[in-house]
């Protein structure tokens, strides 16, 4: 009989370290990152920077600038209203993107308003705000979402390069390489932020490379397989590991897999993983003969590697215990 232990991510969420510590840290704290996700990555990319002076409103609700990347820079262009529409508070009171900027336009006065196309009026009502934007993020005051918030403040869009090269899928990432990978077993950001590898990956950190932290929400699950009359059965069950025990067998595995040299990560690095607490204490007890840990995470941030392995968008990873 084979009794496998397979887990897989079910979601994940990404930010830049600078994330992590800015003025708008608080807003991104959610119940997924804190207690959903259990495991968590600390990638390498080469660094990103939004040139702000370099942004403007142009055509069809528009925003047009530039990414500067090893001192490279490079154009892109974005739908604003889009981003808008994409909200999914929005959604429900808009059923297309053309309801909500004929709706939101609208409520614009401007001199030949009557003459002009709303496009044309958002271009003339929107604004970079500079003074705001940097090279972390792109400040940019939009008519629409003061049209949403009822002409209070709050109507701006702020985005950072990575936001907007995730929902645009901009072709700018180079490379994403895992550096550390570790678990949390109750709060996850709160781990990240005080987290004592900081500083060592300070001492390794490149100035012309950023840091990016995922937070991974793990399914799992064991799939036995037996042989009766030259028939081949599969059970599987979700329910009988728990979460906990789960993710240490996931992280077990996937440093097994990324992680070749003691850096960042000690423990499960270069050692055999059928020797591992978790598979000694709680996979061989319960029956488990092998380790199948799938990590696919779509979009141009799942394309992960390390400096043993090539970067993929699926990677899957199995050990016979």
């Amino acid at each position: 009989m084979k009794k496998i232990f397979h887990s897989y991510i079910k979601k994940y969420q990404f930010f830049p370290k600078s994330a992590i510590y800015d003025n708008y840290a608080k807003q991104r704290i959610s119940e997924f990152n804190r207690h959903d996700a259990t495991l968590y990555l600390i990638v390498k990319t080469p660094k990103i920077k939004i040139v702000p002076s370099s942004f403007k409103v142009v055509d069809n609700f528009c925003i047009q600038g530039q990414f500067s990347i090893n001192d490279e820079l490079i154009d892109i262009v974005f739908n604003a209203a889009k981003v808008q529409f994409d909200d999914p508070n929005v959604k429900k009171h808009f059923k297309t993107l053309d309801k909500l900027t004929s709706y939101c336009m609208d409520q614009w006065s401007l001199p030949k308003s009557d003459t002009i196309s709303n496009a044309e009026k958002y271009a003339n009502a929107t604004q970079i705000d500079l003074e705001k934007s940097s090279e972390h993020y792109i400040h940019i005051n939009c008519a629409l979402g003061y049209s949403l918030k009822g002409g209070n403040k709050g109507g701006e869009i702020i985005l950072s390069p990575y936001q907007l090269i995730s929902y645009f899928d901009m072709d700018c990432i180079h490379k994403l390489e895992i550096l550390y990978i570790g678990r949390s077993n109750d709060d996850t950001w709160k781990r990240i932020y005080n987290h004592n590898k900081w500083g060592l990956i300070a001492e390794h950190h490149k100035p012309q490379d950023d840091l990016i932290v995922y937070f991974l929400e793990l399914d799992k699950s064991f799939i036995k397989i037996t042989q009766n009359n030259n028939t081949t059965l599969l059970h599987r069950d979700e329910s009988e590991l728990s979460i906990k025990d789960a993710t240490k067998a996931t992280e077990s595995a996937l440093i097994t897999y990324f992680i070749r040299k003691k850096l960042f990560n000690i423990e499960h690095v270069g050692g055999d993983i059928k020797t591992t607490k978790v598979v000694c204490d709680v996979l061989r007890p319960a029956g488990y003969n092998k380790i199948a840990v799938e990590l696919y995470l779509d979009g141009l941030f799942g394309m992960l590697g390390s400096e043993s392995v090539k970067s993929s968008g699926y990677h899957k990873i199995e050990y016979e215990l």
